[in-house]
Formats: C-alpha cells, sequence, structure tokens
C-alpha cells in the first residue's frame, strides 16, 4: 500500500502541478492555462482576468503541491487554512482565538517587489508571469498546532522562485478575488473552497478527496484516498534516507513542518534512527579500516 500511496504522491506533482487529463486528451499545463485564459484589450491596455475554472485549477496545482512537499517541506494543513492574503493581512486582526498579541496579523505572506530590470520582455512579466523575477514571496508562520499562543517567535521563509512561486501569484494577484467575488462579505484568507468560502477542517477533507479523484495513478491503482499525512511520512523518509538531504539540512526542514527531528523519529520516519545508527556502524567501519590500511 505504501508503494501505491508513493506513486500517488508523484502523481499527484504531476498531475496537479504540470498537466491534467481530462476528456481522455492532454490538456496545457496551468501555467499556460493562465497564459492562454487571458485577452489583452486594446482600449484600455489591460488584460482581462483568468476564468474561474482555471482560478480553480492553480489553486488545487497551489495546495497539491504545498500539501506533498513537492516544492519545499510540506506544510500543516491548519496553516494552510488560516493563511492571510499578503495585501489583506495589513488590515486582517489575527483570527487564532488563543493569540494574546494585540498587534498579531496571523499566519500570512508577505510580497517584496524589486526596481531591478528583469531580462526578456517586461511586458510580458507584468502580465504573466506577475512580476515573478521581481517579486519575492516571503511565508510568515506565527501560529502553528505545537507553539505557544504567547510567543513572539515567528518563522520566516521565501518561497522558492519556480512554478510554485508562479502559480502562487496568480492565485494571489487575481485567482482569490475571482473566486470569492461573490462572497458577501471580505474574505482574508488566502485558499477558499471553489464555492469562495474559507476551509474548515471537514470542507478541505472534501476539497482534498475531490483533487485525488483527479489523480490518474490513484484511479489505476484504486486508490479513493489517502491523508496528507502519508505525504507528509513519505517526505521525511525520502529527505532523511541515505539518497536525500545531509542531517544539517534536517532541523530546518522539520521546523517548516512544526514538527523537531525527534518528532520526525516518532511520528513520520520511526525507522530513521535505526537507519542513521546503521550509518553510523559503517562510517565508523569503514574509518577503522582506512586506519588498519595506514598502519
Amino acid at each position: 500500500m505504501a508503494r501505491e500511496a508513493c506513486a500517488t504522491v508523484h502523481s499527484l506533482y504531476q498531475v496537479c502541478l504540470h498537466k491534467h487529463s481530462c476528456c481522455g486528451c492532454p490538456c496545457m499545463s496551468q501555467l499556460d492555462a493562465v497564459e492562454h485564459d487571458k485577452d489583452f484589450d486594446p482600449v484600455t491596455g489591460t488584460w482581462s482576468s483568468i476564468t474561474k475554472p482555471t482560478a480553480v485549477q492553480v489553486q488545487a496545482a497551489v495546495l497539491a503541491t504545498l500539501v506533498t512537499g513537492q516544492a519545499y517541506p510540506p506544510c500543516r494543513l491548519s496553516y494552510l487554512k488560516s493563511l492571510i492574503h499578503p495585501k489583506l493581512a495589513p488590515n486582517v486582526r489575527c483570527g487564532d482565538r488563543d493569540c494574546t498579541r494585540p498587534d498579531c496579523h496571523g499566519n500570512h505572506l508577505s510580497l517584496s517587489i524589486s526596481a531591478e530590470p528583469v531580462d526578456g520582455d517586461p511586458e510580458e512579466e507584468d502580465w504573466w508571469f506577475y512580476q515573478h523575477k521581481q517579486t519575492s514571496i516571503t511565508c510568515h508562520v506565527v501560529h502553528t498546532k505545537n507553539q505557544n499562543r504567547g510567543s513572539n517567535r515567528v518563522l520566516k521563509y521565501n518561497i522558492p522562485k519556480g512554478n510554485i512561486s508562479k502559480l502562487l501569484l496568480a492565485h494571489i494577484e487575481e485567482g482569490h478575488s475571482v473566486l470569492t467575488m461573490h462572497s458577501p462579505h471580505i474574505v482574508a484568507e488566502l485558499f477558499t473552497t471553489n464555492a469562495g468560502s474559507p476551509f474548515a477542517d471537514c470542507s478541505f477533507t472534501q476539497y482534498w478527496e475531490t483533487l485525488m479523484k483527479k489523480c490518474p495513478v490513484a484511479i489505476s491503482l484504486q486508490i479513493r484516498y489517502f491523508p496528507p499525512s502519508t505525504a507528509r511520512s513519505m517526505f521525511v523518509e525520502h529527505y532523511t534516507s541515505a539518497h536525500g538531504v545531509p542531517p544539517d539540512m534536517w532541523d530546518g526542514a522539520a521546523a517548516i513542518m512544526d514538527n523537531s527531528v525527534r518528532q520526525w523519529t516518532d511520528t513520520y520516519a520511526r525507522g530513521m534512527r535505526n537507519r542513521n545508527a546503521q550509518r553510523s556502524v559503517d562510517f565508523h567501519a569503514q574509518l577503522q579500516q582506512e586506519n588498519v590500511r595506514d598502519e
């Protein structure tokens, strides 16, 4: 079952971030969909907003990427559900009921735009890439599942530039407003249901199940659903494997996942301690052999 789930996770990477299929024929990538979905108005000199179907697909691609850890270590669902839109965060009071900080804006993103020139066609950069090369997206993790609500410690990191940052900017600049345009009130949460409402625990579960149903590998293997925690476990297993990332990088990845390396061992990668012990044994044995040869 783990192998089938692994194939499903990697299929989600490809299907949701790059390509999906409908009616049996391959469709354009989500990034291409944004480009082809917009029309230039020569009278106003502006580009039209993306349509709702494209906005739905772009958000799905972003969430699948963040939940499964395709672009960087996977985020907790509680963080993604509470994440505030970067353009609304300065005017939003933290929605965490246990927060004691009067100046807190909650978990949110911020955008920083550089004035440095960009390569290529500047007009294309402005409308299609949403000034992608000049814009840095920073995650502000203020409240997490395992954090003290009275703490002033905020975890900050920049999202890597690439497909994920392009899709996020498309969602931030246009997708979010398209999804929430019919809401009777301002929706500050960055990610919403397809109807434009903030996610609740049950609605996100339904959303994820629907996303899974569109995954061709899941269909072929008759896997209807696996929880996001499975993707987190597989990320940690691969990240800490012999072919993964050096141990000095583990603590930062664990922090993004709202964990510690010790929690990884206890919760997600229970075989990690055994693997680390075996690495130490093998390294020590190799070192001893080299000492014998040098004598």
